[in-house]
């Protein structure tokens, strides 16, 4: 593993998402906009000065605010006044369970609100008023007997005396999840008397939404609807987050509507305050089945070791579980919290919540947990990339860079943050938002790292409303004939029939479009273009570390070598190629032509075979020989399966055959005789530009082996399917003629097929003490099928022993054609 330091550029502004006022229309909706801006990176001062003057206004509040700069502290203090007065409750809604426990541990010691006046859902089982679990011997604590409680004072609690309820977002939508029709019963009565409660009392809900990005699925219409029985019951809504999306502005309207569609703005720009940024730590790792556990196994047994504080977050539970097997993490138990959710609960391991007392592994806890431990890792792990349009492997980070932006920031104080990742693609130059020095300047950056062949494009966050337009657009005019018919047809009693609305196509569908589309939706080259221009307000990039070995699996060697030509063979992209007339192929592009050399020359452009990995140890020569072997039997046979069950010996023997086949098909149907009928020539002028200065002696010396197989043939036709085990004196004197021996060993040297030894060949010609007769059998070998049986003659001088049943092998449905590859330059 290359670790290098590296120092970010500088000059750029943090990019975000802003919520204007032209984001709604101003016929239907009052709004208003204002800045703050951060005071040595916090806003807490202004924005709570800003929250108090319109207290008990009805509107719907939006703050947009970076992670970090106090935003939280200005709504508590929001919370602490709202307490004070006799009208008003306070609901706190947020996505995750950790917020839930962070609310109300912060109501109860910041606010100093008594905890029975902080309605907990995650207790709501327990609360007598709902019919929680009654008191028995068995659950009583000992304690009680023998001390006094609050609630022997103040009993225990009813439904008035709330003043803060702390929930999450779907519960108090009424979303009872996929497979139920009804909330459970507990969350049912709670519901009722809280409606009831405000309805005979007369008191108002002030609504804080936080993290509201991370809620949007649960803002449905059917829930929405719920959401109506709190008409004239909302006096006001927070909606708070530091990562807004365009289905967060399609909320802010429905949300309005409780408050008469009267929305107030307050945003703040981000700025980067170096003390207040940890080390951020970039590993690369491309190789897609098998992930290089080699730098992070040896990172964690490390913080084992060291006792050092540390945190990991996976796109993958089975990942995390594999680390657990894998490194020194299964010596310390104890210390482990697992944070992921288990399919039925049936993990007994699995806490699910955050904790900052343990070692948090899992894969939950990108928003909804503040990890504010000195001298803190903080691992991240991206998902790996897959070629699959329709296979979902990225948990957490599905939403894309929201996600990775809220993952990151959970480090409150500095330190050290590695993120493993896929190499970044490189980033089209045209695409920049720049000035040509700046934008040469970040194509350098990524010229030193990216992953060759592939480019992205520059997506600008705040352009995203007239994408998902454009897209609606296209839908409605797409549909627009089967509109048409519904609407002239009378359906009077039918099934309801409508085309969604644009507001339900960005809510339930356009944040997963964005996300296809933003960086081509490729959240590695997202990463990478974020941190070297500086945009993570809680870290700076520092290092950068890359390791050129692919890791293929022992117990599946020869499936994971299929897997690793698969995972890359898709991805090859040579960008701007042009049309060329082709004798063979007719008009085609040049990255269809050269296309399975593209994929071979990603595949081992690490030029060293001694960087393949088996398990975790070096390839032996012979697990070498098979990767070089597997790997173009893939290529020739574009991503076959049929080798899987090759053995070592046949698949030596039908490589020689395709490949010999290829090139003189090739230099045969791409070359002529000079007019002293010598020389070959290339047809096509256009090609030579994409060969090497090899290419026209290799297509010379194939062509003259087309002589001695037509040779052989005729042979066979005189004698009617015989052909002797020895050359004929004619076949001697032909090679003499073509000086074939000075050919065969010029072939070798520049040939890389040959000169790296493939398949048995090279090693072969070079131990042999016939030239001629080794040439004859490999031809047989090669281009002709044969009987094993023998057939002997007796002549004058000696008894001849003759094939039997001889045949030309047919190669006329040959379409991978390897003369005119440009093989990479294999150390092998």
């Amino acid at each position: 593993m290359i670790t290098e330091q590296i120092d970010p550029l500088d000059g750029f502004n943090v990019e975000f998402k802003k919520i204007e006022i032209s984001d709604f229309n101003s016929e239907l909706y009052n709004v208003e906009k204002e800045f703050i801006e951060p005071v040595n990176g916090y806003i807490t001062d202004d924005l709570t000065l800003k929250l108090t003057e319109d207290l008990f206004e009805e509107n719907t509040t939006v703050i947009n605010a970076g992670t970090g700069q106090g935003k939280t502290k200005s709504i508590l203090d929001l919370v602490k006044k709202y307490t004070e007065t006799s009208n008003y409750l306070v609901i706190i809604a947020v996505p995750s369970k950790n917020l839930i426990e962070q609310y109300v541990k912060d109501c109860i010691e910041k606010l100093h609100v008594q905890d029975k006046r902080v309605f907990n859902l995650l207790n709501i089982e327990e609360y007598d008023f709902l019919g929680g679990v009654p008191k028995t011997i068995s659950n009583i604590d000992l304690n009680e007997i023998f001390s006094v409680k609050d609630t022997d004072v103040l009993g225990e609690p009813t439904i008035e005396d709330f003043k803060i309820h702390v929930l999450t977002t779907n519960a108090f939508l009424g979303n009872s999840g996929e497979d139920a029709l009804f909330q459970n019963g507990f969350r049912r009565k709670y519901f009722e008397k809280l409606l009831k409660y405000c309805q005979t009392e007369n008191k108002k809900l002030i609504v804080i939404y936080d993290e509201i990005h991370d809620s949007i699925s649960n803002f449905k219409e059917e829930y929405i609807f719920s959401l109506w029985k709190y008409q004239g019951i909302i006096h006001k809504n927070y909606i708070i987050s530091a990562t807004f999306n365009e289905a967060s502005k399609e909320v802010i309207k429905y949300l309005s509507e409780f408050t008469n569609r009267k929305i107030k703005i307050i945003e703040s720009d981000r700025t980067i305050f170096t003390e207040k940024q940890g080390r951020l730590h970039l590993i690369f790792n491309d190789y897609k089945k098998y992930y290089n556990f080699e730098h992070l196994t040896s990172l964690i047994d490390d913080c084992v070791a060291n006792d050092s504080k540390f945190d990991i977050i996976s796109y993958s539970k089975s990942l995390i579980k594999e680390l657990e097997r894998r490194t020194t993490l299964y010596n310390i138990p104890e210390k482990l919290n697992f944070c992921y959710n288990e399919d039925l609960d049936l993990d007994d391991i699995a806490n699910k919540r955050f904790t900052n007392e343990k070692i948090n592994l899992g894969t939950n806890f990108s928003t909804g947990a503040n990890i504010e431990k000195s001298n803190h890792k903080y691992i991240i792990i991206l998902p790996k990339r897959t070629s699959i349009d329709f296979f979902k492997n990225k948990g957490i980070f599905t939403s894309g860079y929201n996600a990775l932006i809220q993952t990151i920031a959970r480090q409150r104080i500095p330190g050290d943050i590695y993120i493993y990742m896929p190499t970044p693609y490189g980033l089209s130059k045209n695409s920049l938002p720049f000035d040509e020095e700046v934008a040469n300047h970040i194509s350098e950056f990524f010229d030193r790292f990216r992953k060759k062949e592939v480019k992205v494009n520059y997506s600008k966050i705040n352009d995203e409303v007239d994408t998902l337009n454009n897209v609606y657009f296209n839908l409605l005019e797409k549909n627009s004939l089967a509109r048409q018919n519904i609407c002239n047809t009378n359906r009077n009693g039918m099934n309801s029939l409508s085309y969604f609305s644009k507001e339900k196509f960005i809510l339930s569908k356009g944040e997963n479009y964005l996300s296809s589309q933003f960086f081509n939706g490729d959240i590695a080259t997202f990463t990478f273009y974020y941190a070297i221009t500086n945009q993570f307000l809680n870290c700076k990039l520092s290092t950068i570390s890359f390791n050129d070995s692919i890791i293929l699996d022992d117990e599946n060697f020869i499936e994971s070598i299929s897997s690793l030509y698969n995972d890359y063979a898709e991805q090859i992209v040579i960008e701007e190629m042009p049309f060329i007339e082709d004798v063979i192929f007719g008009k085609v592009r040049i990255k269809d032509y050269f296309s399975e050399f593209t994929i071979l020359n990603n595949l081992l452009e690490f030029n060293d075979i001694d960087n393949i990995l088996v398990g975790r140890g070096k390839a032996t020569y012979s697990q070498q020989t098979q990767i070089k072997r597997h790997l173009l039997f893939q290529v020739m046979t574009r991503g076959g399966e049929e080798d899987i069950a090759l053995s070592s010996e046949n698949i030596n023997k039908l490589l020689a055959n395709i490949y010999f086949a290829s090139c003189i098909k090739f230099a045969i149907e791409n070359t002529y005789l000079d007019e002293h009928g010598r020389y070959y020539k290339l047809i096509s002028e256009n090609h030579k530009n994409y060969f090497d200065d090899n290419t026209e002696r290799r297509i010379a010396i194939y062509s003259k082996w087309k002589k001695f197989i037509d040779l052989i043939y005729s042979e066979i036709n005189s004698t009617g399917d015989l052909l002797s085990t020895e050359p004929s004196d004619t076949f001697k004197q032909l090679f003499q003629n073509e000086n074939m021996v000075e050919n065969l060993e010029e072939l070798i040297a520049i040939d890389r097929v040959l000169k790296n030894d493939f398949f048995s060949f090279k090693n072969s010609y070079e131990n042999t003490k016939d030239e001629i007769s080794f040439f004859f059998k490999k031809l047989l070998e090669f281009f002709f099928d044969k009987n094993h049986k023998y057939k002997f003659m007796q002549s004058e001088s000696q008894r001849l022993r003759f094939h039997q049943d001889v045949k030309l092998k047919d190669f006329s449905n040959l379409k991978v054609n390897f003369l005119h590859e440009k093989l990479p330059e294999m150390i092998l």
